[in-house]
């Protein structure tokens, strides 16, 4: 249990009103059991710029040209983690010239390592809501088979009356593919 919980450094603070989970580690696998928080703000803080880091960027440009022809990095966790469920009321994140306000989120996921699925997120916010459900691998292009499904109102075709939207994203970073659909009257589909 934690509560009054402030995390704070140069890159991110994070403050936690109250926050009860349970999790046990055997061998290769972390087992978080069903979480529940209130009251987490998260603050991206702004980059602070240092001169020598712009001069190192300077010196280094062209090497990160040579980079960019090759496969995203790698991405792996020595064990697996089992998160049951998170339930989170009035979470917030923010950054500069970005910021979601106050939203509760439901998370059921695990991460096997290189690949994250996310059996069920649900975001709530006022009137709009949004489900996301799929996997990521992160080995070469990371690939993607994901489907969120949205409602809410849109100001410039229905401010008044909520849309259902559904996004189904398949295949790697490099050969992405979109379906998009949107329900109601409109009933307009990109691909």
């Amino acid at each position: 249990k934690l509560s009054g919980f402030v995390y704070d450094d140069p890159v991110v603070r994070v403050k936690v009103g109250n926050l009860e989970t349970i999790a046990e580690w055997q061998g290769h696998q972390i087992d978080i059991k069903p979480s529940h928080a209130d009251s987490v703000d998260v603050w991206l803080k702004p980059a602070a710029v240092d001169k020598d880091v712009i001069s190192d960027k300077k010196n280094t440009a062209s090497s990160k040209e040579k980079m960019a022809d090759t496969e995203l990095p790698e991405v792996f966790v020595p064990f697996d983690i089992r998160l049951a469920g998170l339930s989170l009321k009035q979470g917030r994140y923010h950054q500069q010239a970005f910021d979601t306000g106050l939203m509760d989120i439901t998370l059921q996921a695990r991460f096997d390592g290189t690949e994250l699925t996310v059996k069920q997120l649900q975001v709530q916010q006022e009137k709009r809501r949004a489900g996301l459900a799929g996997k990521m691998t992160f080995i070469q292009n990371y690939l993607i088979d994901a489907d969120l499904n949205a409602q809410s109102a849109i100001p410039v075709v229905s401010p008044d009356v909520s849309r259902n939207a559904t996004l189904s994203a398949k295949g790697d970073l490099q050969k992405l593919k979109f379906t998009a659909l949107l329900e109601g009257k409109e009933k307009v589909k990109l691909q």
